[in-house]
């Protein structure tokens, strides 16, 4: 049988339909001068289209444009953060405790100080909330030199010889050996036995009634399990938690517990113009006619029902309650 006789017969049968025709290069466009399109429907609520009356509209002119301020300003959920006090405590010095802190704080690039402190460093038993030294001396000096704090209580903390609980719950709550790292067998606690949970929720609770809603305070840490609470037990992969089994460890409610009772939780504001995550520029539309000339601009940003001031970050001089008093730019567009 001559098979390609064949298939070349059937393909002359069939190319009108199946072979594929030469593209035109060039389609000329319909000319519709004078086409008749028919009726249009009416229409009874279209949206103005203009013509739009230049003295009946805000201009786009830009009337006053701020200089970026050289100093550092300080505003709620923005700045640097001090780290003040972290799991290794304060180094060997010959200054004071006091002394050190008082120098951390007072940097002068920082806007915010933290503490990361462990549990034991603030909770000595049952209902007593007592923090340690720097703690209180954090907050005092902080508060004196006009700064905010953050903290975070850590539940576990690797590089101490001792656990990061207190005595009162290390003595109910038993040890799972997790292997050896940092230079020391390392264990962790039983975080779902019925004692540690009833401790830890003593701790969330007199943390909020000392700490919720307290201006000084700007955001609080998930406290987490694992090492210096962050929800981990690196680098050990067998086992990989101290819980009996996954399942367990996903269902445990640090987070919801800590959240349920923090109200003012910040650290960043977004979305921002023209970066996202941070506000660089505010814009304001002038009402047509205002004399806004001399008027005073004030804003506040609202966190969780909470009203803070913000300051203007910018060299022009501000007025006594923190306003920026607007004035026309010289150069920039047409002053209304």
């Amino acid at each position: 049988m001559r098979r390609r006789s064949l298939l070349r017969a059937a393909g002359l049968a069939t190319g009108a339909t199946l072979l594929p025709r030469p593209a035109h290069a060039f389609v000329a466009a319909h000319n519709r001068d004078r086409y008749d399109w028919g009726t249009a429907p009416g229409v009874t609520d279209r949206l103005y289209q203009g013509s739009f009356p230049d003295d009946l509209v805000p201009r786009w002119d830009v009337v006053m444009a701020p200089t970026p301020s050289a100093e550092v300003v300080p505003n709620f959920g923005m700045g640097l953060v001090t780290y003040v006090w972290d799991e290794a405590g304060q180094k060997k010095t010959a200054k004071s405790l006091e002394q050190s802190i008082e120098e951390l704080v007072a940097f002068p690039l920082g806007s915010l100080v933290y503490i990361r402190a462990d549990w034991r460093h603030v909770h000595k038993g049952p209902g007593r909330l007592e923090p340690d030294p720097h703690w209180k001396l954090t907050f005092d000096i902080a508060k004196r030199r006009a700064k905010r704090v953050a903290f975070r209580v850590q539940l576990g903390n690797p590089n101490i010889p001792g656990p990061a609980m207190p005595d009162f719950v290390a003595a109910k709550v038993p040890l799972v050996k997790m292997g050896e790292w940092a230079g020391k067998v390392q264990y962790e606690p039983r975080y779902d036995h019925p004692a540690y949970q009833e401790a830890f929720a003593d701790l969330v609770a007199l943390l909020a009634e000392a700490y919720d809603g307290d201006p000084q305070v700007e955001y609080v840490d998930t406290m987490m399990y694992g090492f210096w609470g962050e929800g981990h037990t690196w680098p050990f992969e067998v086992p990989r938690h101290p819980f009996p089994d996954d399942a367990i460890a996903e269902a445990m409610p640090y987070s919801d517990n800590v959240i349920a009772h923090v109200k003012d939780v910040g650290g960043s504001l977004d979305p921002g113009y023209p970066l996202p995550g941070r506000i660089r520029q505010a814009r304001f539309i002038l009402p047509h006619g205002l004399d806004w000339k001399g008027l005073g601009l004030t804003a506040e940003l609202e966190v969780k029902g909470v009203r803070r001031p913000v300051r203007w970050a910018c060299r022009q001089r501000l007025e006594d309650g923190g306003a920026l008093t607007l004035r026309p730019t010289v150069g920039l567009g047409d002053v209304l």
